[in-house]
């Protein structure tokens, strides 16, 4: 999947056009990515009860150990959220630019005047 996507980057750097199965590609990679998170949590989880099953102490500490290593799991599931909440944040910020580019435009540039000014064929 990895190498498809490079080629797609490649050939519209190059060719400035690309394969159409990669398009489709990209598509389904975020939706990929967003299984494998709710299959993570779903696995720290099940992990977490197990562990919880057995009470090891930590001499140290004097706490269960599974306790202390649901923070590896809990510092997964934030900085995930934290991208979630940059690339939502991002969106926003590059859909407002787009919208204030599209306001400047003079009438003649926008596509419905352009499309309108074709000749109709019947």
């Amino acid at each position: 999947m990895i190498m498809c996507l490079v080629v797609q980057i490649i050939t519209r750097a190059f060719f400035s056009t690309s394969f159409a199965f990669t398009e489709e590609l990209s598509r389904s990679t975020s939706w990929i990515g967003i299984n494998f998170f709710l299959a993570w949590v779903w696995a720290c989880y099940d992990t977490h009860l197990i562990a919880s099953e057995f009470t090891e102490i930590s001499p140290t500490l004097l706490v269960v150990i599974a306790h202390v290593e649901i923070v590896i799991h809990a510092c997964f599931l934030l900085i995930n959220i934290r991208i979630v909440e940059k690339f939502i944040s991002k969106y926003r910020e590059d859909l407002k630019a787009v919208k204030s580019l599209v306001d400047r435009m003079p009438g003649s540039l926008l596509a419905t005047s352009l499309f309108s000014s074709l000749p109709v064929t019947r």
